[in-house]
């Protein structure tokens, strides 16, 4: 599998499902990612999950489908 190393990855939906697993999977292979989804306590147990696997995370909690929160994300 490729290796993220010294990557920076952002992951939509990183709370639950399919972001999360993605999200977990990147930080697993090296990369840092960026966490954004609408619910902080979702994010933070995503944020939980790869700190105890070693990886780097940073939660931005904010809703991707309006301008300020694509806003919020890239200045993260």
């Amino acid at each position: 599998m490729h290796s993220f190393e010294n990557v920076c990855v952002l992951v939509t939906g990183a709370g639950r499902g399919i972001g999360k697993r993605l999200a977990i999977g990147f930080a697993q292979k090296g990369a840092r990612v960026g966490l954004l989804a609408r619910s902080k306590a979702e994010l933070d147990l995503t944020q939980l999950e790869i700190d105890h696997s070693g990886g780097t995370a940073n939660e931005v909690v904010a809703p991707v489908i309006c301008t300020n929160g694509a806003v919020c994300a890239a200045t993260a």
